[in-house]
């Protein structure tokens, strides 16, 4: 075996660049896997990893500090069922003024410090808080309201001094909105914003909201009534966390495909050009007497070798590229973010990459050892043969220059390593196009979904008198008077002169035939379809008794567009026509639109309790809201909308496909390079001769690049159905796992005709520019040593 490894390591020497050319494709093919991979494994219940290892809280319940003692919470800790508690904390809901003008309700909590044995929170930047006047605040809270280390916060009531930012931390349960330290409450305590004890509690079972509920029962079963101010549970928030993971899986199988299938093309490439190359040594080795097995050794060492190396390199390198994704998808989901890798997804990357390597090499490798000394050495000395015939004096009657019908031609003399090149090319592509219209398909989604190109604004009348702070509009225990009736929020908004349009909106609870819980019935007062809600099918509703629905509504009632059902708003019946179908991911789907007459036929007295404003172009939805609420006295809770552009969920998205997508691309142009590579050495002499004959460095560069735009030509055709239809495929299965919707049509059509006609091109594109050095090389290259070497 000495022979067989000095062999080996000669050949490595010699042709390093050839070399370094299959090391960088397994590389980037290995990298690209890597991270998909670790990204689809990762994406796998991340929630549920976080709250195992946070111990996060399966109920979070608030209680009114009038109304029972720490000692009465802290006895329910024993409660059966209750496994670990943590608590009773101060807690304070009041409203917070920033150092940027805008102002906040903020859910504030009294605690020592972020460890404990229930919702233990991770610092993401700064330290905890230690003295009054310090303040941690959410990670989710920064991402609202723009905060950060260093930054202030004051309390719009109450004597309480500035609060300045010292960290912000991220905690399994959003119900949280920032952390001081005990003694600071009840500074901030007011008669708007009164004292309220929280408490964490892990229970068993806690696997269905049944159980849930069970345990909440227990807990407050000795409470006294009216005691309990708020309840969540652990599983509301996983649900929203599994819907965006879920979202992720589809196109992330999608990405490891093609980069495991681009990896197996480009190394069955690489294969058999080094096998092409090496015939004339083949027959030497042969001659001396190395043995088949030792001459398919000699084979195997020339391409495990650098392709184990592209390995230690790009497996290493793909884990470290997934965790900024990975961090980014903690931070969508407002979960801890902590380095994390997954081993066996880097053995089973190795393991299958150089499988894929062997068995590309097997075939090429056999033939190659078992050829006699006589025919290797004839064929790796002898001219490279073309087959003169009908295809070749077709080229030449073409009405293009000859260094171009020789690129063609010698495409067509090589249709094996062509096609595998072509299969390099057409995955790059396919991917260019998939990852094009995805990305503008959820830009539309997240447009439509958050809705802020249409609505900047949105303002609540509360319903109990001066709110404590910003958030949801309703209040728990009685109502009072409202601060400002209708009649004044709507001259108020009206009289703003960046107030575009806007309609005042109420809702309630209403029962349909088919679904088995009470649903909401959104209620609109003067034409409402410019409020964003795209249509799936059907039409926005246009008159008393016509309704708008998402298709969970069809699909759970068993209804489609035009049917008739009579619904029930506290016993009284609602005729209602489903006239069109919408894309809204609202609560839990279920719900209907219509119009304000409908609803107050029902139920008389109907007054709205919010309004959605749209603004004049260049109109600042945060400088209007400061205005609103300044006219209204702190008498409306006015919230600007969220930006869809920066939704941390959608940017992660299109993060990842963005950074997916270019390496798939890379990996293709690799793949271009090394093809040209192998090709131009094989061809030197002819290039030499031609060179000789008066084809100039240009006419070579054009020939060469002509031969692989010739496949990205083609590759473009073919991938242009290929990718659309994979994006209208994983779209819509996006769709369906992550909620169960139906997709508007108009989120497909979104690249014009004109523009599509272009985007074929992009396959010509990605094999010119990995053409483009190895034929500059190729061109330059003198003609006297080459024919000298013949």
């Amino acid at each position: 075996m000495k022979a067989v490894w000095t062999k080996v390591a000669a050949d490595l020497g010699r042709r390093r660049l050839q070399g370094l050319i299959i090391a960088v494709v397994i590389l980037l093919s290995s990298g690209a896997a890597t991270m998909a991979l670790n990204l689809l494994v990762e994406s796998d219940a991340p929630y549920d990893h976080a709250f195992a290892h946070a111990s996060g809280a399966h109920l979070t319940l608030t209680f009114a500090a009038d109304q029972v003692s720490e000692g009465q919470l802290r006895a329910t800790a024993s409660t059966p069922g209750v496994t670990i508690a943590a608590g009773p904390w101060a807690e304070v809901s009041a409203p917070f003024t920033t150092t940027f003008g805008d102002r906040f309700g903020v859910a504030v909590v009294g605690r020592a410090d972020p460890g404990g044995a229930v919702d233990r929170l991770t610092m993401e930047s700064g330290r905890w808080a230690r003295i009054p006047g310090e303040i941690v605040i959410s990670q989710s809270m920064a991402d609202r309201t723009g905060l950060g280390i260093g930054d202030q916060v004051t309390a719009a009531q109450g004597a309480a001094a500035a609060l300045r930012v010292v960290g912000i931390a991220a905690s399994i349960s959003p119900v949280t909105d920032a952390w001081v330290v005990p003694g600071q409450v009840a500074a901030l305590v007011t008669t708007q914003s009164p004292l309220s004890y929280q408490m964490l509690y892990r229970v068993a079972p806690a696997g269905s909201a049944a159980d849930l509920r069970a345990a909440t029962q227990a807990v407050t079963r000795h409470l006294p009534a009216g005691s309990v101010v708020d309840v969540s549970n652990y599983l509301d928030v996983k649900l929203s966390a599994d819907q965006l993971t879920a979202v992720m899986i589809p196109f992330l199988l999608a990405f490891s495909a093609f980069a495991l299938l681009a990896a197996t093309l480009i190394i069955a490439n690489v294969i058999s050009g080094v096998v092409i190359a090496a015939y004339r040594e083949i027959g030497v080795m042969k001659s001396v007497g190395f043995t088949p097995g030792q001459v398919m050794a000699v084979l195997f060492g020339q391409i495990l070798a650098p392709v184990g190396a592209g390995c230690l390199i790009g497996i290493p390198v793909g884990t470290l590229a997934s965790q900024p994704f990975l961090s980014d998808t903690a931070h969508a989901l407002g979960l801890p973010v902590a380095f994390s890798a997954a081993i066996w997804v880097d053995v089973l990357v190795l393991a299958g990459v150089l499988a894929l390597a062997l068995l590309a090499a097997l075939g090429p490798a056999w033939r190659a050892g078992h050829l006699s000394a006589v025919t290797a050495i004839t064929r790796g000395s002898a001219p490279a043969a073309r087959r003169e015939g009908g295809i070749d004096h077709a080229l030449a009657r073409l009405p293009v220059p000859r260094s171009i019908s020789l690129g063609l031609g010698d495409v067509l003399a090589r249709p094996v390593r062509s096609a595998t090149t072509l299969g390099a090319i057409l995955i790059g592509t396919t991917t260019i196009v998939f990852a094009l219209n995805l990305h503008l398909s959820l830009t539309q989604v997240a447009a439509h979904l958050i809705r802020d190109p249409y609505v900047q604004v949105n303002v609540y009348r509360p319903k109990s008198g001066p709110i404590p702070g910003k958030g949801a509009p309703s209040q728990n225990g009685p109502m009072a008077a409202p601060s400002l009736d209708d009649r004044q929020v709507m001259a108020l908004i009206a009289a703003d002169p960046a107030t575009a349009r806007f309609v005042a909106e109420t809702d309630a609870q209403i029962t349909v035939p088919g679904i088995a819980e009470p649903i909401p019935y959104y209620a609109y007062r003067s034409p409402s379809s410019w409020i964003g809600y795209a249509l799936i099918t059907g039409r926005w509703f246009s008159g008393p008794g016509e309704v708008v629905a998402p298709t969970k509504v069809f699909t759970q009632g068993h209804l489609k567009i035009g049917d008739t059902v009579i619904a029930r708003i506290r016993g009284k019946p609602m005729r209602l026509r489903l006239v069109g179908e919408i894309f809204d991911q609202t609560g839990d789907d279920l719900l209907v639109r219509g119009s304000w007459a409908t609803l107050a036929a029902a139920s008389p007295g109907l007054q709205p309790d919010e309004y959605e404003v749209g603004l004049k172009p260049g109109a600042d939805p945060r400088a209007y809201s400061r205005r609103l609420e300044a006219a209204a006295a702190n008498g409306l809770d006015v919230q600007p909308a969220e930006s869809s552009s920066t939704n941390t969920s959608f940017v992660l998205l299109n993060t990842v496909i963005a950074g997916l997508a270019l390496i798939l691309t890379a990996i293709a142009v690799a793949g271009v390079f090394n093809t040209v590579l192998l090709s131009t050495r094989e061809r030197a002499r002819d290039i030499a001769i031609l060179k000789t004959v008066g084809m100039s460095p240009r006419q070579v560069v054009n020939m060469v690049v002509a031969s692989m735009a010739f496949l990205g030509l083609i590759a473009g055709v073919i991938a242009l159905p290929i990718g659309l239809s994979l994006h209208r495929q994983i779209l819509q299965f996006m769709g369906q796992i992550s909620s169960g919707t139906n997709i508007p049509p108009a989120f497909f059509a979104l690249i014009s005709y004109p523009i599509l006609a272009l985007l074929s091109l992009s396959g010509a594109v990605v094999a010119a520019l990995g053409a483009w050095l190895p034929a500059r090389w190729a061109a330059s290259t003198g003609v006297a040593e080459i024919l000298q070497s013949e």
